[in-house]
């Protein structure tokens, strides 16, 4: 696995459905990592999605990134 493609799945077990924190703990910083623990790993698998949180439908625009 090399470090620089790493996707969010790469950093759970998926068969114990829970967050590898040994890697983590490689990766981010104490308070990082307390934040991604908290994020709970969904029961089903779904495919990855980009989404941009700073419009309210989730689309990237020049306006809404000079917005933020």
């Amino acid at each position: 696995m090399m470090e620089d493609g790493l996707l969010v799945k790469d950093l759970f077990l998926p068969l114990e459905k829970k967050w590898n924190e040994p890697k983590l703990n490689e990766l981010f910083d104490a308070e990082s990592m307390e934040m991604i623990l908290k994020i709970p790993i969904p029961a089903h698998d779904r495919p990855d999605k980009i989404i941009w949180v700073s419009e309210a439908k989730g689309n990237f625009t020049v306006k809404s990134a000079y917005k933020t």
